[in-house]
C-alpha cells in the first residue's frame, strides 16, 4: 500500500514543530478571546490558518462563538 500525502500535510508535522510555540499560542489565543469577550456570540475568521495552531484552541475557548479557519 502506498501512503498518498500532499506536500501540506507532510509538512504540516514539521510547521508546527518549528513554528508552534506553546506559550505564544497561548497569549495570543487569551489575547484575541478577552477582545471579543464583551461580544455574546463572538464571530472569527482567521485567514491563513495552515494546521489551525491558532484557531482550534481559539474555537476551544469560545465555547458560545464561531470560528472559521481558512488556508
Amino acid at each position: 500500500m502506498t501512503k498518498n500525502l500532499t506536500y501540506g500535510a507532510a509538512f504540516a508535522d514539521v510547521y508546527d514543530e518549528w513554528y508552534g510555540d506553546d506559550a505564544e499560542t497561548a497569549a495570543t489565543v487569551r489575547t484575541l478571546t478577552e477582545l471579543v469577550s464583551h461580544i455574546a456570540t463572538p464571530r472569527v475568521l482567521e485567514l491563513g490558518a495552515g494546521t489551525g495552531r491558532l484557531a482550534i484552541p481559539l474555537a476551544a475557548a469560545l465555547a458560545a462563538g464561531v470560528v472559521v479557519a481558512l488556508d
